[in-house]
């Protein structure tokens, strides 16, 4: 089969389908400024079986090579399709085309110089962009590759921009990963640190939990041995306590005999401590003469014989022994205050101290009196 029953024919060349005198008519000549994308169909300018734009695309180059898109490969395929109508008029092999709607004249005989074309849904190649015929390759061979450089371009760029995204998509998923393993390792030793602290912890509370409860355990014998030596103890005290009350029932009738004695011996302890009041006022007058540079000396001399002389003839001295403690603080009491001292209580020192004595002397003699008198009751 040839090219030219491969394809629809124009109007004015189908048979049978236009009068005569549209068949025979020329095609319509093309208008100066008129778009490529005109609504005149294309003229039949080359010879019979002339290469197409689409044919060159694919690399054919001869019209009668055989291969897949060959004539005589379309022609065995699509046999049946060739003329559907049966008006003998060829229809393009392969897939079924949509007409294109044409707009006509109400009378072909009309004064219209034609018929007016719009873009045929059946013919996608031919739609607005229609080849030069006057060009050079005949069927307008340089506009065939008009629509492929740009869709080279963008398929190109479109592969080098999701190559290149892809690469930047694995280099932060790398890094994604390196950041999260690397959060992982340090999370994975802090809780390391944490678990091992919290070891440490719990086995220095154990140990110190062991200590505080031995130490309980101590003081809890300490408090048991302790309330059994208060036991022992507050018996023993209740032992004593009851030997004392026997003793005191025992003792109950001495109680009015030792009163009796004390209140006799209350008249001498008074006599006691008038006499010890005599003493100390005339030492201290004696040490104020001794200490003083104008009073004369005889006047001490005098003092201290009276004073040994009373002390050897009153009875009470002479329980105390007095005698002696008087020539001693005559010998060696020679202290004096300052020089301007107006207080007599201030000179002397050992007269303070026999003094004290004496009186202490006295209350033991009391009670030493009281003992005698009730033993010898």
């Amino acid at each position: 089969m040839s090219a030219g029953r491969c394809r629809r024919l124009p109007e004015w060349e189908a048979p049978r389908r236009s009068p005569v005198r549209l068949r025979n008519q020329a095609p319509p000549p093309r208008r100066e400024g008129q778009p490529r994308g005109s609504a005149h169909p294309r003229p039949l300018t080359g010879l019979k079986g002339q290469i197409s734009g689409r044919r060159k695309i694919r690399g054919l180059t001869r019209p009668d090579s055989r291969g897949f898109f060959s004539r005589e490969s379309f022609a065995c395929l699509f046999s049946a399709r060739q003329d559907p109508a049966g008006d003998g008029i060829p229809q393009r092999c392969g897939r079924p085309r949509r007409r294109r709607w044409r707009a006509r004249g109400r009378d072909p005989g009309s004064s219209l110089p034609g018929f007016i074309s719009m873009n045929n849904l059946n013919d996608p190649p031919h739609w607005n962009i229609r080849p030069n015929s006057r060009a050079e390759g005949g069927d307008g061979s340089r506009w065939n590759y008009a629509l492929l450089v740009p869709m080279l371009g963008l398929a190109a760029f479109r592969w080098i921009w999701s190559r290149e995204s892809q690469k930047e998509i694995e280099k932060e998923r790398k890094a994604y990963q390196q950041k999260a393993i690397a959060f992982q390792q340090d999370l994975e030793a802090k809780y390391r640190d944490i678990i091992s602290e919290n070891r440490r912890a719990v086995a220095h509370l154990s140990v110190e939990l062991e200590k505080e409860h031995n130490r309980t355990t101590s003081y809890r014998e300490a408090l048991i041995s302790q309330g059994r030596k208060l036991v022992e103890e507050r018996k023993l005290l209740e032992q004593e306590r009851a030997q004392v009350m026997q003793e005191k029932q025992q003792l109950q009738p001495l109680k009015s005999v030792y009163q009796h004695c004390l209140e006799k011996e209350e008249n001498w302890q008074k006599r006691a401590a008038f006499l010890l009041k005599e003493f100390e006022e005339a030492l201290i007058e004696r040490q104020n003469i001794y200490c003083s540079l104008v009073l004369p000396r005889t006047k001490r001399l005098e003092i201290e014989k009276s004073l040994l002389v009373r002390a050897s003839i009153d009875p009470v001295a002479a329980d105390l022994e007095m005698v002696s403690g008087l020539t001693d603080i005559f010998k060696h009491d020679t202290y004096c205050g300052d020089m301007w001292n107006s207080n007599k209580r201030q000179n002397g020192r050992l007269m303070w101290l026999y003094l004290k004595y004496w009186e202490l002397a006295v209350e033991l003699n009391k009670f030493k009196r009281v003992e005698k008198s009730i033993l010898e009751k």
